[in-house]
């Protein structure tokens, strides 16, 4: 990936700056926001961690001591959910979230509302830093870990609205967006009897990538607060065969993961992009991606369209769509939902 593309994929989610008031010609520090859920018990922040109060910036707790249960539960009962560090301390507050990824993914309290709004914002800024070189050996294997962790957090699918509704973003970003559409098409894979290990994790990868050719598309087709042109149709089209050329020929990609980066916008009746693929060209782990993504889309919102209910979008999908989407995945996909 070029240069511009990675600086185009650190750019792409809107980031929390707040500028503390100063003298005229004082040097001034930008604080940037933190998921307060990654910061857990009897961990040591590496950096001071501050909370605002109206435009000032107010130390909250000093880095070097841990974090003890009763500092952890007052953050839990002001309903913090941001922090703030100094814009300096970005690449130690990073370190930190690596130094302790596993816990922060899972852990005891995996499948409860508190361990998955933390696997959430934990996942999200790990893909941040993946989706730089998202070939790389180490984001790959960073990928690998968020899947396996999105799976735990699952449990047995059921019910999913409820477990995730803690932690889905109505306005989803590049990374949210992935993130959504990975949680619900592994539920629906497991629900549909894909039990392999491998398959789901190369499955889980690809939707983490799903959008990955997006990333080389103009930023300004990511804000538009009107509908697209048909050239800039024609242009965002192309991202499953810029995703296949990120993707290259890297052997850490399996080859579920390359068909639903390259398949994901294909449809049963042939009426898809970008090769117009039909039912038989299209393999279970494809057409379940075609659904998680398609849901994730239309229920929430874009700049230039506004959310459908998850039960109008399931109907549109099952009636209108059912030239387009399995319906045997789509009565699956509604049970696990409604569970």
């Amino acid at each position: 990936m070029s240069t511009e593309t990675k600086s185009a994929a650190r750019a792409l989610p809107t980031t929390h700056v707040r500028q503390p008031p100063s003298d005229s010609g004082a040097a001034v520090d930008s604080y940037v926001a933190i998921p307060a859920a990654t910061i857990m018990i009897g961990t040591i922040t590496p950096c001071d961690l501050y909370t605002p109060i109206g435009d000032e910036q107010i130390l909250y707790w000093e880095r070097g001591i841990p974090i003890d249960r009763e500092k952890r539960y007052t953050i839990g009962e002001q309903r913090l959910t941001h922090l703030y560090i100094r814009g300096p301390d970005q690449s130690r507050y990073t370190a930190y979230v690596q130094q302790h990824i596993e816990r922060l993914l899972g852990g005891a309290d995996a499948g409860t509302a508190d361990g998955v709004e933390r696997f959430f914002v934990t996942s999200r800024i790990l893909m941040e830093e993946s989706m730089a070189a998202p070939a790389e050996p180490e984001s790959v294997q960073t990928l690998q870990q968020v899947v396996s962790a999105g799976m735990e957090q699952l449990g047995d699918g059921k019910n999913l609205l409820a477990r995730l509704g803690r932690v889905l973003v109505q306005v989803p970003d590049f990374y949210a967006h992935a993130l959504q559409t990975c949680l619900y098409g592994l539920a629906l894979a497991r629900g549909a009897g894909l039990s392999h290990r491998a398959d789901l994790n190369d499955l889980g990868v690809g939707l983490l990538l799903h959008d990955v050719g997006k990333l080389e598309l103009p930023i300004y087709l990511w804000h538009s607060a009107r509908p697209l042109g048909e050239d800039d149709w024609r242009t965002v089209r192309e991202h499953p065969v810029r995703g296949m050329t990120i993707l290259g020929s890297s052997s850490l990609f399996g080859a579920i993961t390359r068909d639903v980066v390259a398949l994901h916008h294909e449809r049963l009746d042939g009426s898809g992009y970008p090769f117009g693929k039909c039912a038989a060209e299209l393999a279970l782990p494809v057409q379940i991606a075609a659904i998680a993504n398609a849901f994730d889309r239309r229920t929430t919102t874009s700049p230039y369209r506004e959310s459908r209910h998850a039960v109008d979008m399931l109907r549109d999908m099952i009636v209108g769509g059912r030239y387009h989407f399995s319906p045997k995945l789509l009565a699956t996909f509604v049970r696990l939902l409604a569970a």
